[in-house]
Order: C-alpha cells, then structure tokens, then sequence
C-alpha cells in the first residue's frame, strides 16, 4: 500500500511511523484473530536517495493467537517527510522469507518525487 497523509498531519516521521503501527492491531483487518500489539523491531532513520528528504523505515510483526495458519504478519512500512507525507506499508505472512524479502525489497524501493 502507497499513500499520502492528510496534510495537516504534524510530528516526526518516526513518531507518526510508531503510532500507525500500533493502531494496525486494532484495526478490522486483525479483529477476530486475537492479535497482540504490535512488536516494532527496528526503527530506522535516514533519507531519500539524493535528497535531504528524510524518512523512517520501521520493521515489526503483529502475532495473532487464533489458528488461521500462520502465526501473524510482518510488516515494513516507510514514513516520508514530504508534504502531504508519504507512506508505504508491505505485509507478509510470518515465517514467509521469501515473500518478506520482496516486500522489504518493494517498501524499501519506494520513490517519491520531490519537486513541484
């Protein structure tokens, strides 16, 4: 998923990154499931290739208790300071390394024009 942010939205990338993922657990996509709150794993800061455009990429996973096959999701999501801010989010089953690394690979490959 690619999208922008309601412009009025304020705070760090890193900050607006955290509290998105927190809010997925909740979200109807995991209700039913018994999903525990979200595990952010890494959380790292850094800028768009060639700009001083910065950005937060995060990593973490959402666990569910119910047997529906897979443990729960991984997720990677991108925040970018452009404005409206940018985000990009890519979620993969759990124990799934080969379509994880295509979803890192597709989150992190994200672009996004800076000029107006």
């Amino acid at each position: 998923m690619v999208g922008t942010l309601p412009a009025n939205f304020t705070g760090t990338t890193a900050a607006i990154g955290r509290k998105f993922l927190e809010c997925l657990a909740e979200s109807p996509g995991f209700s039913g499931v018994q999903a525990r709150p979200t595990d952010i794993t890494a959380e790292d800061p850094g800028n768009l290739e060639d700009s001083n455009v910065t950005l937060t990429i995060f990593q973490a996973n959402i666990r569910i208790g119910a047997d529906r096959g897979v443990p729960g999701d991984d997720l990677f999501l991108v925040v970018v300071d452009t404005n409206p801010k940018v985000i990009a989010l890519g979620i993969s089953p759990i124990d799934d390394a080969v379509t994880k690394g295509e979803v890192e690979k597709a989150v992190k490959g994200l672009r996004v024009n800076t000029e107006e």
